[in-house]
């Protein structure tokens, strides 16, 4: 049998001790000896009780020496661990002169970014850069720092450290993260669209990151200097949500300030304070430059894709006019067929261009509700009463061509019956009873509420008495009725609205309002047609020169007629161009075998606005607007990714440090323990203990 005993010293070395059956024999008749020689001395010896305990000690000694001689020990030789030391944005001088004291022996380096920050607080650089306990080479990234450095030691960062990338390509194995002292005035978790559709409202979401004694005001203004929003007395760490208009496409920058100290009494033009939504927190942080910040919004505002809109009417009404003349300017297809008589219509349309229905035969007697027909068509806006007047059918075609991707809105009054709208959706449909509940003397206070967050003025109007089960409110009363709704029915959705006035917003000072209403409904509402085009850009990060980003598009092979999907990338690929004129060419990568999704990198040489295109043969297939903002934006964001990062590959404090960690990890290196010096004091105890005997047998 064999057994084996390792013991820690109080210097984190190791010792080995391998005991067999002889060895616990052997040590028992040590033991028994010195039970033995202990009990003669305290016995049968006639000298002072001092001379007794000196002789006890010495013997024990010896005991435990031989019993150290005979046992085989081994000694862990692990060689003395270097622990590399990186100081990154946040740390403050006298961070790092603890840090500098604590680890002497340690290596210690400054980055480039930690310089620059100190450069621009006015703290002198040169009597703590000529510092000898410091590495003399300044460090730019993660992994500069891994090609300067000659050791392979764990590795302690210290401050903000670096985003998830550069960790991942550095590959470094032991890595301990220590926060800074320091942050930085701004924002953090900064969320807002980068491209948006003109008409469409686009929510700005953050938090606040500042001083807990300081107030902190916030403003977004246009390109033009006007104030769109604002919120005041904003404290550290507060979390804010504004709904903010697109009215105007192109590229659009909207300036973010955050302002230091309350700013009372300011109220700008253009404000729409009734869209702003601040949630209030209380956690706290550590000292923070107290200094304002001022950010560029890069927004890319897109006009909504044209679609065809068929408009069919019992009547004619101001109603379906006033859209008929707002769809005209918008560039959108347009057909109205009117019913002007028992047996007539008046068939009108414009801006078909050289669509298959301009090309087709149209008169007032043609069927416009064959499916082959209404595949032509995005949007379908029928009035109640047409509904109820189609034969049965025409509304089993409606139904069939909802299920392939037709839109159909149908403006509801008092002759639709719950079975004619069960008929043509396919779908359960609920009465609900509807009180009209008493309307304020001042109604402007009152809103309708959009599912996106925007509000309507208010208008008289009578809530929908008929509901989908499984649909989705689109706009609510002040008295939270439902007044428009949408449910989805195979690849089609079929959407209800009992607002028939909305015109009397054209006629009126809210125009704005009656174009919302509308770009609304339609959008959600439209049959949605696959195309070649780029997935958005993420709301939580954005573009910086010189880092890469990868660009994907979708893409729908246009020789196939729709029936199939781009198997490989031959032909096509990216091109970025920025308005100086210079361009960049990258090569497409499918992304997923049985997905037509192709990516490439871009690594951005300049700032500002690019223009991404996807080429076919050096023809324009489909193109996004995109900013490069420079590295030196947003830096109180990007502090806090990167402290996210840092969070994440740094050992829990229960498992100890990097410095125990790495000498704890390695393989353990066992050798025999030099036992010379135990050999000297077995002989000088021996050598004393006989000398004692002889004189005490021979006095």
């Amino acid at each position: 049998m064999e057994m084996r005993i390792e013991l820690t010293t109080a210097t984190e070395q190791q010792l080995e001790i391998i005991l067999t059956n002889q060895q616990v024999l052997l040590a028992a008749l040590l033991f028994l000896t010195l039970c033995c020689t202990a009990w003669g001395i305290v016995r049968h010896r006639r000298q002072h009780w001092l001379k007794k305990a000196t002789l006890l000690v010495l013997n024990t000694l010896a005991f435990t020496s031989v019993l150290t001689l005979i046992m085989p020990i081994n000694l862990d030789k692990a060689e003395q661990i270097s622990v590399n030391h990186l100081y990154t944005q946040g740390v403050s001088p006298a961070q790092l002169d603890r840090s500098l004291q604590a680890a002497p022996n340690d290596s210690h380096w400054l980055t480039q970014g930690l310089v620059e920050q100190w450069q621009q607080q006015q703290i002198p650089v040169k009597p703590v850069s000529s510092d000898g306990r410091l590495q003399q080479a300044l460090v730019r990234d993660l992994s500069h720092w891994y090609w300067l450095n000659e050791n392979s030691g764990p590795l302690v960062v210290h401050g903000h450290g670096f985003n998830q990338q550069q960790y991942q390509q550095a590959n470094i194995d032991q890595i301990e993260h220590r926060p800074g002292a320091w942050q930085s005035v701004g924002f953090k978790k900064l969320q807002w669209p980068k491209q948006v559709y003109q008409g469409q409202s686009w929510t700005l979401s953050g938090q606040i990151q500042g001083h807990k004694q300081v107030s902190y005001d916030l403003q977004v203004t246009d390109p033009g200097g006007i104030i769109i929003a604002q919120l005041t007395g904003l404290s550290d760490q507060q979390s804010f949500s504004l709904q903010l208009p697109a009215d105007v496409a192109g590229t659009t920058l909207y300036q973010l300030s955050l302002i230091s100290g309350a700013v009372n009494g300011v109220k700008s033009a253009g404000a729409d304070t009734r869209h702003q939504h601040v949630k209030p927190q209380t956690v706290g942080t550590e000292p923070f430059e107290n200094v304002s910040r001022v950010e560029q919004l890069a927004v890319s505002v897109i006009e909504a894709p044209a679609m065809t809109v068929m408009i069919m009417q019992s009547a004619p009404s101001f109603e379906t006019r006033h859209l008929k003349n707002l769809l005209q300017q918008q560039g959108h297809g347009v057909m109205v067929r009117t019913r002007i008589s028992q047996d007539k219509y008046l068939l009108q349309y414009s801006n078909l261009g050289k669509s298959a229905i301009a090309d087709s035969t149209l008169s007032a007697d043609s069927k416009l509700l064959e499916t082959e027909f209404l595949a032509t068509i995005d949007v379908l806006l029928l009035d109640g009463r047409t509904l109820v007047e189609l034969s049965n059918a025409e509304r089993q075609s409606l139904f069939e061509a909802v299920n392939s991707g037709l839109g159909v809105i149908v403006m509801m009054d008092n002759s639709v019956t719950n079975g004619v709208l069960s008929q043509i959706s396919g779908l359960a449909i609920a009465n609900v009873e509807v009180t009209n509940k008493p309307v304020s003397a001042n109604a402007s206070e009152l809103f309708f509420s959009l599912a996106n967050g925007r509000q309507l003025a208010f208008l008289s109007h009578q809530a929908n008495r008929l509901q989908f089960i499984a649909g989705e409110t689109l706009i609510k009363n002040p008295a939270g009725q439902q007044v428009a709704m949408y449910a989805q029915q195979g690849e089609g959705r079929l959407t209800i609205t009992s607002l028939n006035h909305s015109y009397q917003w054209q006629l009126s000072s809210n125009r704005d309002d009656y174009q919302r209403y509308w770009q609304y409904l339609l959008q959600t509402t439209a049959r949605v047609r696959i195309e070649s085009q780029f997935f958005p850009q993420s709301d939580d990060d954005f573009l910086s020169i010189h880092d890469g980003e990868p660009l994907c598009v979708f893409i729908k092979d246009s020789q196939s007629e729709g029936r199939d999907l781009a198997s490989s990338p031959e032909n096509y690929s990216l091109r970025a161009t920025w308005i100086t004129g210079d361009h960049l060419d990258i090569p497409l990568l499918k992304k997923q075998p049985h997905l037509p999704q192709y990516c490439g990198v871009i690594f951005p040489r300049q700032t500002g606005w690019m223009k991404v295109s996807l080429l076919h043969a050096d023809e324009h297939i489909a193109g996004q607007w995109r900013y490069v903002y420079s590295s030196t934006d947003f830096i109180a964001y990007r502090n806090h990714k990167k402290q996210l990062a840092s969070a994440n590959i740094n050992v829990d404090s229960e498992k100890g440090n990097a410095i125990s960690m790495a000498k704890g990890s390695g393989d353990v290196n066992y050798q025999p323990l030099n036992k010379i010096w135990i050999w000297l004091s077995l002989i000088l105890l021996i050598g004393y203990l006989w000398y004692e005997r002889k004189k005490y047998l021979h006095p």
